[in-house]
């Protein structure tokens, strides 16, 4: 990771927020050593965000690294789904927003032990939808690194040769 972020450093496309706290996180989660390293360095980053090639990236800052549920379900809606069922058993429980894909989208990273680090595609209209939340990413790093690697208009998982880890639900 750490040369990683000397790239990104020297990178026209990335845009550091400065460095704040690390995010906060459940109690029964853990941040991934990858995650630490970035908020260590900066507090969340834009990349391409100059439009001229890019669609933009808006990388979490600690404040918005929140629990996916918290961020796309209304209060009431979540509230009374954690009383009236097992809500630790939904898969989403153990997501975070990772990043806002600048077309009301986001990308939610896993911090389930069994899926630690996944990166899923979170559509607002498909959100939480078995067959409709591929794994664009088994790391943070990956995600990174394929971000910065595309070169074309459209984000990498929207190419027509991308090959997806899989489903969130599989």
């Amino acid at each position: 990771m750490k040369k990683l972020l000397e790239k990104m450093k020297n990178s026209p496309y990335v845009y550091w927020h400065p460095k704040e706290n690390l995010p906060n996180i459940q109690k029964h989660h853990k941040l991934l050593p990858g995650l630490i390293e970035i908020y260590q360095c900066c507090n969340g980053f834009d990349l391409f965000d100059s439009g001229d090639y890019h669609f933009p990236i808006f990388f979490s800052k600690s404040e918005e690294f929140i629990p996916f549920n918290d961020f796309y379900y209304e209060k009431e809606m979540l509230e009374e789904a954690k009383e009236e069922e097992d809500y630790e058993t939904w898969i989403s429980h153990d997501w975070y927003v990772l990043a806002d894909i600048d077309n009301g989208n986001r990308i939610a990273i896993d911090l389930n032990p069994a899926r630690y680090g996944y990166c899923y595609l979170a559509n607002w209209e498909t959100y939480h939808m078995e067959g409709y939340m591929p794994i664009i990413a088994k790391s943070v790093q990956e995600f990174i690194e394929r971000c910065l690697e595309n070169e074309d208009d459209y984000f990498y998982w929207e190419k027509e040769d991308f090959k997806s880890h899989g489903d969130a639900f599989d």
